[in-house]
């Protein structure tokens, strides 16, 4: 984990995390156009909320994904399939 994808010869401040290995500035940097988008509690809060409400798709880069939705059924042993 000596190597590092933005040059940078420093190894403090090291983003290892998800594979990235790039310095934090260079996170900052890039950030958006890797993807990661900053959320705020309320956001966070939103989206909780529509997870419990029901079944919704996860977009990941073009493909869309079921999500696996906790309900009462579920949390009470009764096993329920999605798909």
């Amino acid at each position: 984990m000596d190597s590092v994808v933005t040059g940078d010869k420093k190894k403090s401040g090291i983003i290892r995390k998800y594979g990235l290995n790039m310095s934090r500035q260079a996170f900052r940097e890039k950030a958006q156009d890797i993807g990661f988008v900053k959320s705020t509690a309320e956001t966070i809060r939103n989206r909780w909320k529509s997870f419990m409400r029901g079944p919704f798709v996860i977009k990941i880069q073009g493909h869309h994904i079921k999500s696996l939705i906790m309900s009462r059924e579920m949390s009470h042993g009764r096993k329920r399939s999605i798909f």
